[in-house]
């Protein structure tokens, strides 16, 4: 049980780390379109925060599969 509930709050913080990253991107884009960015540091935003919604929606993936 204990066990159980351990993966089940990893879950909850995996989902919400997710739905930060998400909105960490959009703010991004966001900076971009209002030229606060330049197109070399949007681009070397964009590189690191799709990497980490990728690593974040695949850690939270594998919480689901294994609850």
């Amino acid at each position: 049980m204990r066990y159980e509930v351990k993966e089940s709050y990893g879950s909850a913080k995996s989902s919400i780390a997710n739905k930060e990253a998400r909105e960490t991107s959009y703010w991004r884009r966001l900076l971009f379109a209002s030229k606060y960015l330049t197109e070399r540091q949007f681009n070397s935003l964009h590189t690191d925060c799709e990497e980490l919604i990728r690593i974040l929606g695949s850690a939270q993936l594998t919480m689901r599969t294994k609850i």
